[in-house]
């Protein structure tokens, strides 16, 4: 069984590394599938099993349309997030390109779209995140090890607004806790309190780095979505243009 039914789109390919355009509902790993019950729904204990019913990743079937075994993600994006998946050729690019986020050497852009108004139109969330409940994460006051999101907050109309974020860091569902930490949960995003939509609303859209004495500026525009494509968040996205080039305030970690 197959998280993905097509073939993976394919951004960017060199030698050391491929981008690819991850649409929302596809697994980034392999996810053990759970036990089916008699009547064709899953078992009450729903204890996740290897091998039968696994769905499938979108890193093994890369590897398998590109004919390469040799292919490591370097960061990760969310089941549902769309948008750049970073994954690196080989050991020595995968070191190369890990150290690059180690180091917050690499800057990543995301939209978010929301159904209410941020706390502020811009600014910053840092906080250490903790573990919740059934996996959830929730951001604290203390900052010994901080999760770090900057932002700019613009109205679509409609109830609707359009954020787009700028993590330093790369915790786990870092961008969905800001958010709903700003009183503006990600629309679809179940998990955090979201209103139901088509789909969640968060989608990595940039990402500029240097590698080996070259430099990288990749985009991808959301493509997927009633209200990504809407005439509204389109204008919008013309118009902020390049969101490195916006007068992000520097922040101290």
């Amino acid at each position: 069984m197959s998280g993905v039914s097509h073939s993976i789109r394919v951004v960017l390919e060199t030698d050391a590394f491929v981008v690819i355009n991850k649409l929302p509902s596809t697994l980034v790993h392999n996810e053990p599938g759970v036990p089916a019950a008699a009547d064709g729904g899953v078992a009450k204990n729903g204890e996740k099993i290897e091998g039968k019913g696994e769905r499938e990743g979108i890193i093994n079937l890369l590897r398998k349309q590109l004919d390469d075994n040799a292919l490591f993600p370097v960061h990760r994006l969310d089941r549902d997030t769309s948008g750049i998946l970073l994954v690196a050729k080989g050991k020595q690019a995968t070191k190369d390109l890990s150290l690059l986020f180690q180091n917050r050497e690499i800057q990543k852009y995301y939209w978010a779209l929301c159904d209410k108004k941020t706390s502020k139109k811009q600014g910053s969330v840092i906080g250490d995140m903790e573990k919740s409940r059934n996996g959830s994460w929730k951001l604290t006051r203390k900052t010994d090890k901080p999760a770090a999101t900057q932002f700019f907050s613009y109205g679509l109309g409609g109830g609707v607004r359009a954020v787009l974020a700028k993590p330093h860091t790369g915790k786990t569902h870092q961008i969905r806790v800001a958010l709903k930490s700003l009183g503006a949960a990600v629309l679809g995003d179940k998990r955090y309190g979201g209103a139901k939509s088509d789909r969640m609303y968060l989608h990595a859209t940039r990402i500029l780095f240097s590698l080996s004495g070259q430099d990288y500026d990749i985009e991808v525009k959301p493509d997927n979505g009633a209200l990504f494509l809407g005439e509204e968040f389109q204008s919008l996205y013309q118009r902020i243009g390049r969101p490195d080039a916006l007068p992000w305030p520097k922040i101290k970690l």
